[in-house]
């Protein structure tokens, strides 16, 4: 059982081949340089935490518009009406989301029996189509809350730098492509204010441009008659104001984040409802149908707080250890077995040396018995 007392390790000895020695330095320099630039240029020493959080969208009305003609879109004859609609009436708002309508279409219906258990169905008496004027000057107010839930778990401070809110943060509102700063959006103490137009410009849109839905009956139909989905992506990020100097002085980096908006191709939205259901004299039903096209703006919350982190430290070392270990075993089967192949065999020479070593050591251990 003494075999597992004793620990098999290859012994030192220098192969005399450029080939082998280029490949082992520029191998290692390269992985040195890769674990370096991967630890601070690309911040390898952050631990990373997703965020988490809520948006609270609202839309606000418009200036009071008082001349519909104004607006092109109300002047074409042919086409439908304007009404003037304020922001409660033209928007709902949940969680995350809020629909903002552009046009609606309604349908008075009476039910062809009477009483109100009548299953003999309803039928169309009227039909209304309209615009709302002066969608695109509404203002949409956003109120965001966010968190790293595990560093704010963490913290031994209490976790108030692992959260924040968009009235202390400042931000940036980025064009179609991502990468286009439109307008900063600083902290103000209060809620985020962008307004309709500005919305669709930084999605690359605007409501008269002609619609790319997939299932629509006039080849004509602008993004205002069939509405639309908007995907808003808040992006969060605190990893460009930390430094391994700035942690050391205390500092724990800046929450920012971008406002980026897509609009989601092929698509349309409407929502159908049914309004000022009543009873008439002759005890027939009577009711509105309602659809409303519009805008329907979706927000979803991504990115990640980042921390100083030793583990994550020693983990990038440990994977640039581990690759020059694979490189090394990689050169060590290249001239015990491919090298062969070709006529260069270096192992009779390198195993002469170690049992060369191995009888000096043996004999020099005798010496020092005796």
């Amino acid at each position: 059982m003494s075999f597992l007392s004793n620990y098999w390790t290859v012994r030192y000895t220098a192969i005399q081949d450029y080939r082998l020695g280029f490949s082992y330095w520029i191998g290692s320099s390269a992985i040195i340089l890769l674990t370096l630039y991967e630890l601070v240029a690309k911040q390898g020493y952050l631990e990373l935490c997703e965020v988490d959080g809520f948006v609270l969208p609202r839309l606000k009305s418009a200036l009071e518009v008082s001349d519909l003609q104004r607006f092109e879109y109300c002047r074409q004859e042919t086409k439908t009406s304007c009404r003037l609609w304020d922001a409660l009436e033209a928007s709902s708002a949940e969680d995350g989301e809020i629909f903002i309508a552009t046009r609606v279409q309604q349908e008075k219906q009476v039910s062809a029996c009477q009483g109100e258990d009548c299953r003999a169905g309803f039928q169309t008496v009227e039909k209304t189509s309209f615009y709302l004027a002066g969608v695109e000057n509404f203002t949409l107010q956003v109120t965001a809350n966010i968190q790293a839930y595990r560093f704010r778990k963490e913290d031994a401070f209490g976790g108030h730098r692992y959260f924040g809110q968009h009235s202390h943060m400042d931000g940036v509102l980025m064009a179609s492509d991502g990468q286009t700063p439109l307008r900063a959006l600083p902290k103000t103490g209060s809620k985020d204010k962008i307004q309709i137009w500005e919305l669709l410009h930084a999605s690359g849109l605007h409501l008269d441009m002609k619609t790319d839905a997939l299932n629509i009956k006039d080849d004509h139909d602008t993004f205002r008659d069939e509405g639309s989905v908007l995907l808003v992506s808040l992006e969060y990020d605190n990893k460009e104001s930390i430094t391994l100097f700035s942690w050391l002085m205390g500092e724990r980096g800046q929450l920012t984040y971008r406002m980026h908006i897509e609009h989601l191709p092929g698509s349309e939205y409407k929502k159908y409802s049914i309004i000022d259901r009543q009873t008439l004299d002759d005890g027939t039903q009577m009711r509105t149908e309602q659809k409303l096209h519009g805008l329907l703006v979706k927000f979803q919350q991504v990115g990640a707080f980042g921390r100083v982190s030793v583990a994550a430290i020693i983990k990038h070392l440990l994977v640039g250890f581990g690759t020059l270990t694979v490189m090394t075993t990689v050169l060590d089967a290249a001239w015990n077995y491919l090298f062969p192949i070709f006529g260069i065999d270096y192992c009779d020479a390198v195993y002469s040396y170690c049992a060369a070593r191995i009888d000096q050591m043996t004999d020099s251990k005798n010496v020092k018995a005796e």
